[in-house]
């Protein structure tokens, strides 16, 4: 749902917004609600595209490890058993 908003802005960064939106076929209020949502977007917001071979495979794998570990733990783990020496990946 979309809803009004409110900004006040410099004249002379509105002028050049304006300018850029025409370039490209956009309007401010589109410009403005894709710079707000990539400035907040975590990856727990993503989801894969409707119909795409990642959302078809989604949830195929399991992960035994529940919350408690992730990937990195469980390869530092094996790295461990398997050279008796633990590799830093960060």
């Amino acid at each position: 749902m979309k809803e009004k908003l409110t900004l006040s802005i410099d004249k002379e960064v509105i002028s050049k917004s304006k300018s850029y939106a025409w370039q490209n076929n956009k309007s401010i209020s589109s410009l403005v609600e894709e710079y707000l949502d990539k400035l907040t977007y975590s990856e727990t917001d993503w989801k894969p595209r409707k119909s795409s071979v990642v959302e078809q495979l989604s949830g195929s794998a399991n992960w035994p490890y529940g919350d408690e570990k992730t990937y990195k733990d469980v390869i530092r783990e094996e790295r461990l058993k398997k050279y008796g020496v633990q590799k830093s990946s960060d």
